[in-house]
């Protein structure tokens, strides 16, 4: 366990507009992602964390506040940008080396000296699908508490299955075999001729079995030829091991009583009829969805953080220990991995219009909501509610 959860993140503000893809230097991949965030005055330099003070507090969570923003409305995306910069800022992330040191200058004060070709800027749905997949993450931990086998289905089909992310290139890198199962699903999607981006067709679900047909052919074929003494290199090396096994075997079990209708770009995932009538669950082996679940949790975290780690910086010609954390994203995975402890547990808030998050402990049983206001407005309410049935 790490004793000391403190650590430091600067980042560099300003002030942002939305504008139309081709206004910047990125490809349009597909009209999802016609718009970007761009940078139109380069702000202050923000300590959005730092070591001195450990978070605790929910309400100064900067990774709570992100997960709770509506993805529908544009404008509060824009105010958290400005408030704390963007989430993935190229300047920050070209200060790796130490070139600070040769102009005298401080490593937070020598990011804002970084030229760019471009003015700082960021796939808005990229942001979005960042919002979502950190709110997913925080859902599917309290789903393994709460033993709620529907959402975990849910979330983890989100993730395997998605096929909107723009990063979709065979060599994409991916540190786990969750990210790995869903590089794959794309790329055999892209190779039959699926279009990754129209989610809504109606083969959607032959799309999925025939890619789970196609993990097992794999390794059929390599058996095949390593029986006749030929060197076969498998597509899919991570069907060797047991997530990805858990991962296939689940989904042909629903698939074989449902179908599978969508995986939208931002969370929505829609069966043919609720998950809760098929009797699969009746059969389920408990056990094996828990662990199948925790392993995505698992893998969710090393996803954002495998980038994170410890390092000497020189500052004023003293060495100091510090972290490197290329971006605002991992620093917020960062946040959240010093909340989750044995002894606390993240839960959402019970005020079904909020999408707020906190900390629960066993220090405060009967915490409910994620601050004083959403527990007024929710009295308020079931007060109306006893009024009128007077």
């Amino acid at each position: 366990m790490v004793s000391n959860p403190g650590f430091s993140f600067t980042n560099i503000n300003g002030k942002y507009k939305i504008v139309p893809i081709e206004k910047t230097d990125f490809h349009d991949v597909d009209p999802l992602y016609s718009e970007a965030i761009v940078c139109d005055e380069v702000g202050d330099l923000v300590t959005i964390y730092s070591e001195d003070k450990v978070v605790t507090k929910d309400s100064d969570s900067i990774a709570f506040k992100f997960a709770k923003i509506n993805i529908s409305h544009n404008n509060e995306i824009l105010d958290f940008c400005s408030r704390y910069g963007l989430i993935m800022s190229e300047l920050n992330f070209a200060n790796f080396r130490n070139d600070y040191l040769f102009f005298e200058s401080k490593k937070d004060e020598f990011t804002k000296r970084i030229p760019l070709v471009h003015k700082e800027r960021d796939r808005l749905t990229d942001i979005k699908k960042s919002i979502i997949a950190m709110r997913y993450t925080l859902s599917l931990s309290e789903a393994i508490n709460n033993r709620d086998f529907e959402t975990i289905i849910k979330i983890i089909t989100y993730f395997c299955f998605d096929l909107t992310n723009h990063f979709s290139s065979p060599d994409a890198l991916c540190a786990t075999e969750l990210y790995r199962f869903n590089r794959d699903f794309r790329c055999y999607c892209d190779e039959c001729g699926y279009e990754a981006f129209n989610y809504q067709e109606e083969n959607f679900t032959l799309a999925v079995t025939s890619f789970l047909s196609e993990l097992e052919r794999d390794e059929f074929i390599e058996n095949l030829w390593h029986a006749n003494g030929q060197p076969y290199r498998r597509r899919h090396i991570d069907y060797d091991f047991t997530e990805w096994r858990h991962i296939k075997g689940l989904f042909e079990d629903i698939l074989s009583q449902t179908k599978l209708i969508t995986v939208e770009p931002f969370g929505e995932v829609k069966f043919s009829k609720p998950l809760s009538e098929i009797t699969i669950f009746k059969q389920l082996q408990e056990k094996n969805l828990l662990n199948l679940a925790k392993a995505v949790l698992s893998d969710l975290f090393k996803e954002k953080l495998h980038t994170v780690y410890p390092e000497i910086q020189i500052e004023n010609g003293k060495q100091v220990a510090s972290w490197r954390i290329p971006t605002l994203l991992d620093a917020m995975y960062l946040e959240l991995f010093f909340r989750f402890s044995p002894t606390g547990q993240v839960k959402r808030c019970a005020d079904p219009s909020c999408d707020g998050f906190f900390t629960w402990t066993p220090s405060r049983p009967t915490q409910k909501y994620c601050c004083n206001e959403c527990a007024l407005r929710v009295a308020k309410r079931e007060q109306r509610k006893r009024e009128k049935l007077k």
